[in-house]
């Protein structure tokens, strides 16, 4: 979806910079509390991520429906979650 956004008409989904993108925002922003809030608030801001990500598909990508529930537009939304979740974690190691 993103190659869509920026006009790259290849069709090549980057998986490990979407995973290291959203691991490094979320290490970043995520406060360094107790673990489980950590995990938490990353939990939610990958949460946040993917909502923002499915509107500016939805908004700014003509006939960007059709690719709901495909492969190409799951995968990089679990990577963002996994990878934010990640970052909570060890944003709670600092």
């Amino acid at each position: 979806m993103q190659w869509l956004l920026l006009g790259i008409e290849t069709g090549v989904v980057i998986l490990p910079e979407v995973f290291a993108l959203s691991f490094l925002m979320s290490w970043r922003f995520v406060r360094p509390v107790s673990p489980s809030l950590s995990l938490w608030h990353g939990a939610l801001l990958g949460v946040v991520a993917n909502v923002l990500r499915t509107v500016f598909i939805y908004v700014f990508v003509p006939g960007g429906i059709v690719m709901f529930g495909t492969l190409p537009f799951i995968l990089p939304g679990v990577l963002i979650l996994l990878g934010c979740i990640a970052g909570g974690f060890f944003a709670s190691r600092r």
